[in-house]
């Protein structure tokens, strides 16, 4: 009973590591020549920023 029960926390493991692997590459690797998903949604977050600002700083 113990060996299955070790074995199963191992394949649990290995699961969580493609998993997570999987999720970093679509989040961080580039395609296409394009910039990776995490640089659209900071230069997005920037541009948002730097206009909001700039209302925010009229009189």
């Amino acid at each position: 009973m113990q060996a299955s029960l070790f074995s199963q926390r191992g394949q649990v493991t290995a699961e969580w590591l493609v998993g997570t692997l999987i999720l970093v590459l679509a989040l961080f690797v580039p395609l296409n020549g394009e910039d990776s998903a995490v640089s659209l949604m900071m230069t997005a977050i920037r541009d948002h920023y730097s206009a909001a600002s700039f209302v925010a700083s009229m009189p």
